[in-house]
């Protein structure tokens, strides 16, 4: 006799799905706020310096080269070769206003000007004023300068302290570029006394030119 036999069950496998992914999922960045951000920018890209120097430190400079071209002597120091000479350097405006003409004083006909015209009818001069400083002028010159020669052969201190003295007496010679009126002055007259001396000069030695010595008449 045969039994039927019941069929076996089927048996299914079991099957687990998995994720894999081959490369991890991003972070999720924080939220900034932009102020923030823009401050911390602006903290890396600030150059960083270094602490200050304390109080009182001596604060330094970088150095500068400058050659023997750069430099010139100390104004106001006149060289050896300047002690008795002196080049006359153009004068600006004056303080009061009133600036040196151009030319030389008392040449009108040479491109010069009168000086005492132009002092009183140009700078306000009167004519007492003009003849108190002339004279006083001339009294220095006289005591302390050489009359032999010009005035640009004078010691320059010589020339200063007759400047000097005027202006301490006479207000109204002040405040002009260089002192011009009393160096004009002083150029006119001691023109004046140089020629003259040459004069005299020439005349003695003309004389002794003429008497051959060991002769008598």
């Amino acid at each position: 006799m045969e039994y039927a036999q019941r069929p076996l069950p089927l048996i299914q496998t079991r099957i687990e799905w998995q994720l894999s992914s081959s490369c991890p999922l991003p972070p999720i960045a924080a939220r900034l706020d932009r102020n923030e951000l823009l401050q911390m920018l602006e903290v890396e890209e600030k150059p960083e310096s270094g602490p200050d120097p304390p109080q009182g430190a001596p604060v330094q400079h970088p150095n500068t080269t400058t050659g023997p071209s750069d430099t010139g002597p100390s104004e106001g120091v006149p060289s050896p070769g300047d002690q008795y000479h002196q080049t006359e350097q153009t004068p600006g405006p004056s303080s009061n206003g009133y600036s040196k003409p151009p030319g030389q004083p008392n040449r009108p006909g040479s491109g010069g000007y009168n000086l005492e015209k132009h002092l009183i009818n140009s700078c306000g001069w009167t004519k007492s004023e003009f003849r108190e400083v002339q004279a006083m002028v001339q009294d220095l010159a006289k005591r302390k300068l050489d009359l032999s020669t010009s005035y640009q052969s004078q010691r320059i201190h010589t020339r200063g302290d007759v400047v000097r003295d005027v202006k301490d007496v006479h207000p109204v010679s002040r405040g002009y570029d260089d002192d011009w009126p009393i160096k004009d002055m002083l150029r006119v007259f001691l023109k004046n006394s140089s020629e003259q001396h040459r004069r005299r000069t020439g005349k003695v030695k003309s004389k002794h030119r003429g008497t051959s010595p060991g002769t008598d008449e």
